[in-house]
């Protein structure tokens, strides 16, 4: 961080220049000959400790500044670090006078340096800073303006930093051509004086230019019928022409525009004179600041059309007036359709080809919405037909029961008669038979498929029944089971 803001302040346009450290001292610290490097190249470095972790840190801020050039502090409070930085900005701060010896040298060409290329030494000069229209004539070789010069109006400035006696100037005051130097910085400050026959005025009003020629000849009599050949030159050295034309006996009018910020300067030929030499006529105008600026008083008349126009008022009182009063009139202003409408075609364009390649059954749509949306079909109705669809179920479930129990009885008789069959068949003549019961021991009726079976029968071939018969029995079972 210390490298990035030396690096900042490089292309920084200072006399001075000083980074103020303020850490607690934690962060890596800058090696020695990077904080030296910096110094090197013109800028000091002093350090602010503030809560540091170790007396370790402490050393490593005080070595900083001492590397630096600078200054350490170690504040109690931080409420001393105001008066730190007051301090320091006061050591920052460069003073007004500077006393070194040093050549003037030659910033921008300058009617005022005509002649002179070189200068005799200096001893000092008074810090100033340049204004954004003045011509800079001569530097310091700190880059400080020496001589500057300036057109403001008609009139004319010339500022020189430093001395013209022995105390800074002793070099000056004997060099051969001080007295010419400064005879030809005064002559180019008096006024400008142009042939008595001449009068040359100029002004700028509403970005554009105004120049007025009055001619007359030696006995006071107009002169008519004068060409010009005039040219203006702008504040960035661009030329054009001046028409300037007659608009009554000896007066002669042209203008040219001005709306940037600097110094037009007019240049006039108009012939020769009674001797044969050609009449040159200079003259300049500038324009310091924005236009605007020269309003001299308010333009009520001006506020209050742009508040009729408008449909709002005119405030002669601010301090009783209320902005937040809704009382003015309201206002509206036509809004193009054209995006909304837009962009409801981009959203319809899907939904119209789904509707033109998708058929739908709007009768299932309609019911459904019937049933879904708008609620049609009662709650109590609902629980109607569910109570009815579990009465049912239950009532299938219990059917399901009895079916099983009875096929579970049925499937252990028949293994009871086959078993009692079996023991049967394996019995001698003569012993008790085993399906005699206590009633009736010597007779026991089971049902063997279609036929009954008793002891006289037993072991006989079943009765062959006739096919019709067959079919009756089997009906009437099966009337029996369903009503079961």
């Amino acid at each position: 961080t210390l490298e990035k803001a030396a690096n900042e302040l490089l292309d920084v346009k200072a006399q001075t220049k000083h980074i103020v450290v303020i850490s607690d001292g934690d962060p890596a610290p800058p090696s020695q000959s990077v904080v030296r490097k910096i110094r090197d190249n013109g800028i000091t470095v002093s350090s602010v400790a503030i809560s540091p972790h170790s007396g370790q840190t402490v050393d490593t801020l005080k070595r900083m500044a001492y590397w630096g050039a600078g200054n350490f502090y170690f504040p109690d409070h931080p409420s001393e670090l105001p008066r730190i930085f007051t301090k320091e900005a006061t050591i920052v701060r460069r003073s007004m006078i500077y006393e070194s010896p040093f050549f003037p040298l030659s910033d921008s060409p300058s009617e005022v340096m005509l002649g002179f290329a070189t200068f005799p030494q200096l001893q000092g000069y008074v810090v100033t800073s340049i204004k954004d229209l003045a011509t800079q004539a001569l530097i310091t070789d700190k880059d400080d303006p020496l001589l500057a010069h300036w057109r403001y109006g008609l009139g004319k400035t010339v500022a020189f930093t430093s001395d013209a006696k022995n105390k800074w100037a002793s070099d000056w005051v004997q060099w051969g051509r001080f007295a010419k130097f400064w005879s030809q910085v005064v002559r180019w400050s008096l006024r400008e004086t142009n042939s008595a026959n001449f009068q040359v005025n100029t002004e700028l009003r509403g970005g554009t230019g105004y120049v007025t020629i009055d001619a007359l000849d030696n006995d006071g009599d107009f002169m008519n019928f004068i060409d010009f050949d005039a040219t203006v030159i702008g504040p960035e050295f661009e030329s054009g022409d001046l028409e300037v034309r007659q608009v009554a006996p000896g007066r002669y009018e042209g203008t040219f525009p001005a709306g940037k910020v600097g110094t037009y300067m007019l240049s006039m030929q108009t012939g020769e004179n009674e001797h044969g030499e050609p009449q040159f006529l200079t003259s300049g105008v500038s324009l310091s600041y924005s236009p605007e600026y020269q309003t001299s008083r308010s333009a009520d008349d001006y506020l209050g059309k742009v508040a009729e126009t408008s449909g709002g008022k005119l405030v002669d009182d601010p301090a009783s007036y209320n902005p937040f009063t809704r009382d003015l009139v309201p206002t509206s202003r036509p809004k193009p359709l054209w995006p909304m409408l837009l962009l409801m075609a981009t959203a319809l364009l899907p939904m119209d080809i789904f509707l033109r390649r998708v058929y739908l059954n709007w009768g299932d749509i309609a019911k459904w919405s019937k049933e879904r949306l708008l609620g049609i079909v009662p709650r109590r109705k609902s629980l109607a037909e569910h109570d009815e669809r579990m009465a049912g179920l239950r009532e299938a479930k219990a059917r399901a029961m009895r079916t099983k129990e009875e096929e579970t009885e049925t499937k252990e008789a028949r293994a009871d008669f086959r078993e009692r069959l079996s023991q049967q068949t394996k019995a001698k003549s003569g012993d008790k038979s085993v399906f005699s019961t206590p009633e009736d021991p010597g007779r026991q009726e089971v049902r063997r498929g279609k036929q009954t079976v008793t002891p006289e029968n037993e072991g006989a071939p079943p009765k062959s029944e006739g096919g019709f018969s067959s079919l009756m029995e089997a009906k009437k079972r099966a009337h029996k089971k369903r009503r079961k």
